[in-house]
């Protein structure tokens, strides 16, 4: 038997009733047909349209048996999935090959364990490499900048922001706060106290933790102190990431200590 189409038209129930639902919506609006016309014919609007309906129309994510084993080892809080990142973040979908890469790639049952202390949060890098002014771009209202800014400047933006990645879609546990003891310290006292094991995170993988935890789960990480990366800005200096209540700054401090500045740090899972 042929499997029955899913595509909507305009002369079935379904088609008849989003018609009249946009009809209304106009009409509530009060949009004469000029503008009407000009919003059918928008790209922009199309996309917002698209985007809304997915994250709409996407049902709540429930884990099956495979995730749940993964959930009950680690704690719920302490690891996100790439099927929930797509529900929640505009213009992130993870294909085929990348649930099989990151399904193959899970830490042991030891590593999962280990989460359960609850000083990292285990969650899947972008399916794509992306760079923290393409990040910015997929969700500006998420950053303290929504456009411009420091760090889009073209002497900035071609050392780092804008060539410097995600890097491949893959596993990281970063931590939720700065590391232990480094607040107040030089970049070289806080990189000598990273955990064996682990290192400084990028700012755009640093950016891609805290937006993506936000977005997916409402966790809003770094609100007490920013966390420097491994990033150099164009002077050199050390470039910090934290969260305020406008959105996610990015921000260089200066290679100098300070009560409010420690250092980030994550550890990878890489294929086995």
């Amino acid at each position: 038997m042929a499997k029955k189409s899913a595509l909507i038209t305009a002369r079935d129930p379904r088609g008849r009733q989003a018609t009249a639902m946009f009809k209304a919506a106009y009409n509530e609006v009060a949009l004469d047909s000029a503008r009407a016309q000009g919003l059918n014919g928008s790209r922009e609007f199309h996309k917002e349209l698209v985007e809304l309906i997915r994250r709409r129309a996407v049902p709540v994510f429930e884990p099956g048996r495979w995730y749940q084993r993964a959930i009950r080892l680690a704690g719920k809080a302490n690891i996100l999935f790439a099927e929930e990142v797509s529900m929640r973040r505009k213009g992130v979908v993870y294909g085929k090959e990348n649930l099989e890469l990151l399904a193959d790639t899970l830490p042991d049952a030891g590593d999962l364990r280990d989460l359960r202390a609850g000083t990292h949060l285990l969650l899947p890098m972008p399916p794509e490499p992306i760079t923290l002014l393409g990040l910015r771009t997929l969700q500006a209202e998420l950053f303290l900048a929504r456009s411009g800014g420091w760090y889009a400047a073209e002497w900035e933006a071609k050392k780092w922001a804008d060539t410097e990645t995600t890097g491949l879609c893959r596993w990281v546990a970063f931590r939720k706060t700065e590391v232990l003891g480094s607040l107040s310290k030089t970049p070289t006292e806080q990189d000598m106290l990273i955990p064996a094991g682990e290192r400084c995170p990028y700012a755009a993988e640093q950016s891609w933790l805290t937006t993506t935890a936000e977005v997916v789960r409402g966790m809003r990480l770094f609100t007490e102190a920013w966390v420097r990366t491994s990033t150099l800005d164009a002077g050199g200096w050390r470039v910090g990431v934290g969260r305020r209540p406008d959105g996610l700054g990015v921000g260089s401090w200066g290679d100098v200590p300070g009560p409010c500045i420690g250092v980030a740090s994550a550890r990878e899972f890489q294929k086995k």
